[in-house]
């Protein structure tokens, strides 16, 4: 069975955790978690190994969960990767139904419902095979 990489950038410990635990919680098949607390770092990381789908927070220090994205689907291997954006400010952002590939890219309100953010981990993973 395939072990899924899935790269998570929050930069709130609690919240981190929270989807941490989510996530284990709901799959039922191996997975590997990654966690960063600031876009610079997990786009480094993003752009050295191939993950399976990202977790991005929009406000984050630095480079923002938007410039994320963007940044990350100048790379040719990570053009289609999933992604779900999750943020308490999308009536705040015009651009984001720009943000990449919109197929790919599934956005989620701040707070969060644990139960539809754990159905849609698995229909994106399940989707990107």
């Amino acid at each position: 069975m395939k072990k899924y990489k899935l790269m998570i950038i929050e930069d709130e410990e609690g919240v981190r955790d929270l989807i941490e635990t989510t996530i284990k919680d709901a799959l039922n098949f191996p997975v590997e978690l990654t966690m960063f607390d600031n876009g610079e770092d997990a786009l480094a990381e993003s752009l050295k190994n191939k993950y399976d789908l990202v977790i991005t927070d929009f406000k984050l220090p630095g480079l923002n969960g938007l410039e994320y994205i963007d940044e990350l689907r100048k790379s040719p291997e990570n053009k289609s990767i999933p992604i779900i954006f999750i943020s308490g400010f999308f009536t705040d952002l015009a651009v984001t139904p720009n943000a990449g590939n919109s197929d790919s890219v599934v956005f989620m309100d701040k707070p969060f419902n644990v139960e539809k953010l754990a159905r849609k981990v698995k229909l994106m993973l399940r989707t990107s095979k």
